[in-house]
């Protein structure tokens, strides 16, 4: 079977999966706050409130073209586009059709991206990015730093900076691949060629933000307090561990200062929301330390919050069970793998997850926020898998 047939079934695959959702799965809003702002700009031409543009821009050209219907379409093309991604990151990483096609399958049939397809939710979207700069980074190792690899790092950049901007510490895996590939160019022009990009990338970035916002900046200070302050206060831990995310501790928190949100100035709330975490953090440094830890748990745990409420809970306790084994059984086929394969091999999953991870530890974690790793984690364990008889001898 060639690659392209592989392609080509699970780009099938996927639009199958996304009808089926369509069909089965009722339309829901878990994340309304990016349907409010894609219907903000097309009413005013401006988004106020905001967390990150990329995906509500999304949703404001689907609903421009054709209301909701529209909306379910860009989510099967998003869904597609993880199919196609995925084959490439397995063809790039030296896997067979069989293989590829294997991998697709199992990633784009998940089954929270599959329910994602009627949801707003930019999980999806953050899915394919990553996915996308993976494989960029698998070419880079590969073929080294060229003007093309260089334009798709800051494409690719700039599009993460929108959606999801607190993944800018992937950025810097690009020049470190470049500098220690046998194709690498010379030092001088490979930090022209990084720097040019990185620039590229944040300022294309900060100028979608200003068209939009009014603002010349990557992300909304005011949320960027805000989700800290979440993840660090002194109920985070509680909420954390009942609610799977630490959102409601800040009410709580803000209660106990006298502090009422809803008539604090928006400006005056983003300097408290900084004060009062950085005071636990250094009034209070081994409950920050174990805050810490309770967020990494959080991060891999299942996503039990919805599970168990109706007679059907128990599906969706078994599926969010099942869903948080990537990294479980990625670490396993990892260390097994230590004696024969670097750090810079596979999809780089030792760099990837930490340098993914580490945004949300420091500031706020939830079980979903985990879901785009887990799909290079599980494509990782696959190739470990298919290069296991191939290791070299112990």
């Amino acid at each position: 079977m060639p690659s392209s047939r592989a392609l080509v079934l699970a780009v099938l695959a996927a639009v199958i999966a996304a009808a089926a959702a369509v069909v089965a799965v009722p339309w829901s809003e878990p994340l309304y706050f990016h349907l409010d702002s894609a219907r903000e700009w097309l009413a005013t031409g401006r988004i106020t409130d905001y967390h990150a543009i990329g995906y509500a821009l999304l949703l404001a050209g689907a609903l421009a073209a054709g209301g909701s219907a529209a909306v379910l379409v860009l989510h099967a093309a998003i869904l597609a586009a993880i199919a196609g991604a995925t084959v490439e990151v397995l063809r790039t990483s030296g896997l067979g059709p069989r293989g590829q096609l294997a991998g697709a399958l199992a990633v784009t049939l998940h089954p929270l991206l599959v329910v994602n397809v009627t949801k707003i939710s930019d999980t999806n979207l953050t899915a394919l990015l990553l996915l996308l700069f993976v494989l960029v980074l698998l070419r880079v190792r590969r073929d080294g730093l060229s003007p093309a690899a260089t334009a798709a790092s800051a494409l690719l950049f700039t599009a993460l900076l929108l959606v999801r901007p607190n993944l800018a510490l992937l950025g810097p895996l690009v020049p470190l691949l470049a500098a220690r590939g046998g194709a690498a160019p010379r030092p001088g022009r490979a930090v022209g060629l990084v720097a040019s990009a990185g620039g590229v990338a944040v300022l294309a970035a900060m100028g979608v933000n200003a068209a939009v916002t009014g603002h010349w900046r990557l992300a909304d200070p005011h949320y960027a307090a805000y989700t800290f302050h979440n993840g660090t206060n002194p109920h985070a831990a509680r909420h954390i561990l009942r609610d799977t995310i630490g959102e409601y501790s800040t009410y709580r928190a803000l209660e106990d200062e006298g502090i009422d949100a809803a008539t604090t100035p928006r400006a005056e709330l983003t300097t408290i929301y900084w004060r009062l975490g950085g005071e636990f953090i250094r009034d209070r440094p081994l409950d920050y330390a174990a805050l810490l830890g309770v967020k990494v748990v959080n991060f891999f745990r299942p996503h039990y919050r919805e599970g168990g409420r109706d007679r059907f809970g128990w599906v969706a306790t078994a599926v969010q069970t099942v869903a948080a084994l990537p990294v479980v059984v990625w670490a396993v086929f990892r260390w097994r793998a230590r004696r024969w394969m670097r750090w810079r091999d596979g999809l780089l999953g030792l760099v990837v997850l930490p340098l993914y991870a580490l945004p949300f530890v420091l500031t706020n974690t939830e079980p979903r926020y985990r879901w785009p790793l887990d799909m290079v984690l599980m494509l990782e364990a696959l190739v470990i898998a298919a290069r296991y008889r191939r290791r070299p001898a112990s």
